[in-house]
Parts: C-alpha cells; sequence; structure tokens
C-alpha cells in the first residue's frame, strides 16, 4: 500500500516539474519563431466562458486564418468576419445582412489574434513541463496586463512543436476564458479573394464607413 503511493506520487511529480524563467523565454521565442515564419497561419478552436459568479456558458466553436496586416477569417457559430486590413465585413447568417466597416475605426476593440497570438508579446512569469490531456507540454504563466487590456492573467500551453494547445485568460471582472486549440496549420495557401467577404445578392449590405 505504502509502495504504491510512493509510486503515485514519483509519477505524479515527474509529469509535472518547474523550468526556469529563462527556459520559459526561450520556449515563447520559439513559439514566436514558427508562428512568424508563416505568412498565413489557420486553426480551431473551442471557447468556453465562465462568469465570476461561476456560471457556465455553453462552449463554441470557431476557426481562424490569420495573415499579416490585420488580415484574418473568423468564423463561429452564425458568424463570420473578413478582414483585409483594411475593411471588416461582419456577416450574420441569421439575418442575411453584412456591416462593412474600417478596420481602423475599430481601434483595436476586435481583432482575433489579440486573444489567440498576443501570448507572444506577453511577459514570462514563471514556466513548467507538464501534461495537458495526456501529452506533454509546456505551461507558461505571463502577463498580459499591457498587451491585453482587460485581462489580468494568462496561462498559455505549449506542444513539441512550440504551438500552442491552450489559452486560459481571466480579466479583471473575474470571468474566466479557456480556448481549447486544435488543427494548427502554418504556410496556408490563400488567394487574393480570401481576407473579402464575397459579396451576394441575397445578403443585405450595411455600409457603415
Amino acid at each position: 500500500m505504502i509502495r504504491n503511493i510512493f509510486v503515485s506520487l514519483l509519477v505524479l511529480s515527474a509529469s509535472s516539474f518547474a523550468i526556469s524563467k529563462q527556459d520559459g523565454v526561450k520556449l515563447l521565442a520559439k513559439s514566436a519563431q514558427v508562428l512568424q515564419k508563416s505568412r498565413h497561419s489557420s486553426l480551431e478552436f473551442q471557447v468556453q466562458v465562465v462568469d465570476a459568479l461561476k456560471n457556465q456558458q455553453n462552449p463554441q466553436k470557431g476557426s481562424l486564418l490569420l495573415g499579416p496586416n490585420d488580415q484574418f477569417v473568423l468564423e463561429m457559430p452564425g458568424q463570420k468576419y473578413y478582414s483585409d486590413g483594411i475593411t471588416l465585413w461582419q456577416y450574420s447568417e441569421v439575418q442575411q445582412q453584412v456591416l462593412i466597416k474600417n478596420i481602423v475605426d475599430l481601434d483595436g476593440a476586435f481583432h482575433p489574434s489579440e486573444v489567440l497570438f498576443k501570448y507572444l508579446q506577453c511577459p514570462v512569469i514563471a514556466a513548467q513541463r507538464t501534461q495537458l490531456q495526456q501529452e506533454p507540454v509546456v505551461q507558461l504563466s505571463l502577463d498580459p496586463r499591457q498587451q491585453l487590456k482587460g485581462f489580468q492573467k494568462l496561462t498559455v500551453w505549449l506542444n513539441n512543436k512550440h504551438l500552442p494547445v491552450q489559452i486560459l485568460l481571466h480579466d479583471t471582472s473575474d470571468n474566466i476564458i479557456t480556448y481549447k486549440i486544435s488543427n494548427v496549420r502554418t504556410n496556408v495557401a490563400v488567394t487574393a479573394h480570401t481576407f473579402k467577404f464575397p459579396a451576394s445578392d441575397d445578403v443585405d449590405e450595411i455600409d457603415m464607413r
């Protein structure tokens, strides 16, 4: 009995152990290197929000295609967002309409990379090697306060390819937001029209520029 407990403790301690902050900084830099080498990256995600009262919202799935200079395509249930770096198209499937805005008018209020890739610019507080869903990962505790307004805590888990597999955020209202990330692809092929909303006679366009 005692021997079994001892073995279990050894396994537990081996599966999660702290590494130096300097090593964490190096691993974060490797993650940045992998993603920044890719002109266009894509991923799928599931986002779960738990508010300050511990009410848990239904998880939502989405996908993101990200390019340079504020180019992106974000797909969520019933909604799609397109940005070519100058214009943002916000499409509602239910209403069959698209709102057209200047990306500069948003003043950084909305951009998916603000959450999913801004971790690359956040200072490392602590780091450890651990497991997530029985896979070896590096867990980095980061300080998001300078780069992500409204958030006070940020944790990211990187796989052995230095790609994010989970991001955990605490905002200043004590809401907890978890992104589970999968199917990260780099150097994705795109066309000249990828980041523009495909106009259709069936969709009402509301130009707010």
